[in-house]
Parts: structure tokens; sequence; C-alpha cells
């Protein structure tokens, strides 16, 4: 078929050969009346196209988000002390129990309590030796109940003495040595058990 027949032939659809090509360079003719539509159209999808980029660059500006803290439990803090109750008696170790000497002595009036480390050595007449120990501090001593006792102690003001269980005054002041205190119960809460 010689090629000036097909271009005749297609002569007339020329123009719709032009209008697919200028379609496919995205330069659409619209008829009369419907360019109104395709602007806003367009202006709608550039919006869009703006309003995306907005929303992604605002998401790129933002702040990232903090994870949030693994559970860490709080400092464990002893609360306040809100009793007004007596401490107990130090000890030298935490884990140390006090002991009771002199159990076996039911009729004692006059109990000696260690309330620091004290060395204590009780006698009888004639130098009879009852006791002679450090008392750590808890320890107790319950004296038998006879005449003529005496202590030796190196450490006068570690030593509470109760006669009665009524608190007699202090032999002395801490660190002293203080030698032959009468174990006599009206001396010890008179305060002259320490007068010779």
């Amino acid at each position: 078929v010689p090629l000036d027949f097909v271009v005749a032939e297609v002569g007339g659809t020329d123009s719709t050969i032009s209008s697919a090509d200028e379609a496919v360079a995205g330069d659409v003719t619209q008829p009369s009346g419907t360019t109104d539509s395709v602007d806003v159209a367009r202006a709608d999808a550039a919006g869009t196209d703006a309003a995306a980029t907005d929303t992604v660059n605002e998401a790129a500006s933002a702040p990232a988000a903090t994870e949030p803290m693994a559970d860490v439990p709080p400092e464990e803090t002893a609360p306040p002390s809100t009793t007004t109750e007596e401490p107990s008696l130090p000890s030298a170790d935490a884990g140390y129990v006090p002991k009771v000497y002199g159990r076996t002595n039911f009729d004692s009036r006059v109990v000696i309590t260690a309330v620091d480390d004290s060395w204590v050595q009780v006698q009888g007449p004639d130098n009879e030796l009852l006791l002679t120990r450090i008392l750590h501090a808890g320890d107790s001593y319950r004296v038998p109940d006879r005449p003529g006792l005496v202590m030796v102690t190196g450490n006068a003001g570690g030593l509470e003495v109760k006669v009665d269980d009524a608190v007699a005054p202090a032999l002395g002041p801490l660190g002293v040595v203080m030698r032959n205190i009468a174990l006599d119960p009206d001396r010890l809460l008179s305060g002259t058990a320490t007068g010779g």
C-alpha cells in the first residue's frame, strides 16, 4: 500500500493522534466548560501533596518520642522514726545475743547490765571468785543475795546497776577503772557503794 494512501486515510484522525500525543505529554486539552474543574482538581492534588509534605516535615522536625523508662524500683530508704521508745542496748556485733549470767540466783536483788563492753570481777569474802569476765553490751549478771560481795570493773560508766528493778546512781564515768565497789543493795541505791 503506498504511503501516501495511508497518510490520506489517516488524515482525518490526525487531530486525534495529536491529542493522544499531547495527553501523553501531560497537556490534555479539555472540552469547554471543564477547564475550571480540571484546574480545581489540579489545585486539590497540589494542596494534598503540599499537606502531605507538611505532615512529613512536621513529623521529621518533631522531637522523637522518648521511650518510657523501664520500671525501676525506688531506692529503699528508712522511714523517719516516729516512735519514742528507748533504743535497745547496743551490742558489739549485730548478730550478738546478750547473755544472762547467774541465772540460778533467784533471790538476786542486784542486777548488773552492761550498756558498753566492760570487764567485771565479782568476789566474795576471802577472795572467793564468783565472776570474772567481759560483759558485752546487753549482757547481765544476777548478783547472789549475799553480804560482803565487792566488784572491780574496767569501765564503770559502761554498767547499769538495778536494785529491786530500781536504777541505782551511776558508778562512774565511761572508761574509768573502779575497785572495791560494795554490792550491797542499800549502798548502791544511796550512791555510796564506791566510797570504800
